[in-house]
């Protein structure tokens, strides 16, 4: 092995240092140094806190000492400083168990705060109207399930007793690029992912519906596909 470099070994000392907090000997550097420390470290805690502000008011004082373990520990991947963030996540998944014991919704409420900014950073979608009659999902979404309705209740006020099956539609608006999640059921997560991909008429969808169904169940969907239309959860001609 080639031996590195003074300059790139020095380099790498003072990353770790800024990293960590532990400074070894680096020639010509002072106790200043650590102004420079705290300068980057609040770069990363000041990203960190404006991708996850829900965790972070959940967390309180917890949040920084978060901060300082994940960057003291986790060699972070993407140079992209607003893709930094999503490291998280899978750090938290392995190596916060205590955290994870005490707030299992946790991992849910991380990921939810987490793909707001990724359906906002999303690349334009190129599509067209549909014809005459058709709707179909906005592509510039994400469909997501949960174990806990980190999407429907502040985070301090779910419990275990939460836990289940919940599904949550994460989309951007084509026009003002405005984030926006919509709670679904069963049904009308089943339709958003397996039929409304491609253009669909409304009573081609309300033949999917078994007969038998109540009429109950008819007009919520009816009423669902109006409020997706409105916000452009689904894209008509």
């Amino acid at each position: 092995m080639i031996p590195q470099k003074p300059t790139f070994q020095h380099q790498v000392t003072l990353a770790n240092y800024c990293r960590n907090g532990v400074l070894e000997n680096i020639p010509g550097v002072t106790k200043n140094i650590s102004h420079y420390r705290r300068l980057v470290f609040n770069n990363v805690l000041d990203s960190l806190s404006a991708a996850y502000p829900l965790t972070e008011h959940l967390l309180e004082e917890e949040w920084e000492a978060l901060v300082h373990r994940f960057f003291a520990t986790h060699k972070v991947q993407s140079p992209q400083i607003w893709h930094m963030p999503k490291e998280i996540i899978d750090y938290v998944n392995c190596y916060e168990k205590e955290l994870l014991n005490r707030y299992p919704f946790l991992p849910n409420l991380l990921v939810f705060e987490w793909l707001e900014i990724e359906v906002f950073m999303m690349p334009d979608v190129v599509f067209s109207k549909a014809t005459a009659g058709k709707l179909f999902c906005n592509p510039e979404i994400r469909l997501v399930q949960f174990q806990f309705p980190v999407h429907l209740k502040k985070a301090f006020q779910i419990t275990t007793s939460d836990e289940g099956t919940y599904f949550v539609a994460i989309y951007r608006n084509p026009d003002t690029k405005a984030v926006s999640f919509t709670n679904l059921s069963l049904l009308t997560y089943t339709l958003l992912k397996d039929y409304f991909v491609n253009p669909i008429s409304r009573e081609e969808i309300f033949n999917l519906i078994p007969k038998e169904s109540s009429n109950e169940i008819k007009n919520q969907l009816n009423d669902f596909i109006e409020k997706c239309i409105t916000n452009q959860l689904l894209i008509n001609s």
